[in-house]
């Protein structure tokens, strides 16, 4: 990803810093391909107020660029602009052809990439972040799981392998 900061950027960043203050959660809703993610209504929903708040707006285009050796990418560009002027983009190329998605041709995955960098690239530059509900789900996080990753049964397969391979490494 890469990013550009105009001259005018002080007003940018306070508006954005004070954004960040008063975001309330922005919950991980909405499933699909496996997993929970927070999608791009729900995201607007929680930032529009702020964004209006503190003078701050965003746009998204695509773009085709060619480069010096004659590769062309389709580039996203992300920019959060303020009232003052400043503005704060953000380019990330997107390569749907390492992505293959059951049951969609080449334009959809194309669209779930775009969605996908649309949403991130917006909370990446804003600062916010999406969480996972657990409030429904009653789920409730103990002192000690903070800051420790659970594997999934994936994880804990390799884990094991691992384990198993180096077993004279590890005092058991």
């Amino acid at each position: 990803m890469n990013y550009n900061i105009t001259d005018n950027s002080k007003e940018l960043f306070l508006a954005i810093f004070k954004l960040q203050q008063e975001c309330p959660p922005i919950y991980k809703r909405t499933k699909g391909y496996g997993y929970n993610f927070a999608d791009m209504n729900t995201i607007w929903e929680a930032i529009k107020p702020l964004m209006e708040k503190y003078g701050l707006g965003h746009i998204h285009r695509t773009v085709v660029r060619e480069f010096e050796s004659g590769d062309v990418a389709n580039i996203l560009e992300t920019c959060i602009i303020h009232e003052s002027g400043g503005v704060l983009d953000s380019t990330i190329i997107l390569d749907s052809t390492t992505v293959q998605l059951k049951g969609q041709n080449a334009f959809q995955t194309m669209g779930s990439c775009l969605s996908y960098f649309k949403r991130y690239q917006l909370c990446l530059m804003l600062g916010i972040l999406a969480e996972q509900d657990n409030d429904a789900a009653g789920k409730q996080i103990s002192k000690e799981s903070i800051g420790k990753r659970i594997l999934g049964e994936k994880e804990m397969i390799e884990a094991e392998k691992l384990i198993k391979k180096n077993k004279s490494k590890f005092a058991l």
